[in-house]
């Protein structure tokens, strides 16, 4: 089964029939569109490429033989001879995903969130929010030092090399760094409802990334 590409929209609450809230997150899953199908036989591997978001064309001015003409440019000529070979419009993102048998796809199709049921279970993944730059307590859950009594070091995580032997801080230790903005995959999600008129899914609990973030959604590997 195939998965999507989608774009996180925000949280919201719902209401279960017994009265009890339930927290969910709201994401855009398609529609998408079939870019490209690899087979065992030209690529050695079975796989489905999709793509995700409408490219606007944009208008720019250029000189073409001594004359200022309007040309049409969305995106670089390889591209462009790639989505149209696909009969698909021009996509912003482009993801792929691996199937056992690439029977039943065709190219330029068109693929939905009808492709996830109710109560199914998914893996969510996305880019996590940038905190920047984080020290030992925000990153890792130092306790860090005593807060009154006379302490100078609050906020210092301690002895961390010795002093004699071995003299260094070894190479992988926990330290202040930056934080987040990096791919994050969220495990065994269920699908609180989908919602195929306006191509939307509620996913119980959060997910990775920030609003109008990109996700990809799929099976869960570890259900």
């Amino acid at each position: 089964m195939l998965g999507l590409i989608g774009k996180k929209i925000g949280m919201t609450t719902i209401y279960r029939e017994d009265g009890t809230a339930l927290p969910v997150t709201v994401v855009q899953a398609g529609p998408c569109y079939i870019t490209q199908i690899k087979t065992v036989e030209s690529d050695g591997y079975n796989a489905i490429q999709l793509g995700y978001e409408e490219v606007k064309e944009k208008v720019k001015k250029e000189k073409v033989n001594g004359e200022i003409k309007q040309i049409k440019k969305s995106i670089n000529r390889p591209y462009d001879g790639h989505f149209k070979k696909a009969g698909t419009p021009v996509l912003r993102h482009v993801v792929e995903f691996r199937v056992d048998s690439t029977e039943g796809f065709e190219l330029g199709q068109q693929i939905d969130c009808t492709t996830f049921e109710k109560d199914a279970v998914i893996d969510v993944i996305g880019t996590s929010k940038g905190k920047g730059f984080a020290g030992f307590i925000k990153r890792h859950g130092f306790h860090g030092g005593p807060a009154s009594h006379g302490s100078m070091a609050h906020r210092l995580p301690g002895s961390r090399g010795g002093s004699s032997d071995p003299s260094r801080v070894f190479p992988g230790q926990k330290t202040s760094g930056h934080m987040g903005s990096v791919r994050t995959t969220q495990q065994n999600l269920t699908i609180a409802e989908v919602d195929a008129e306006n191509n939307v899914i509620l996913v119980k609990g959060s997910v990775p990334g920030g609003r109008n973030s990109v996700v990809l959604i799929r099976n869960a590997k570890k259900a």
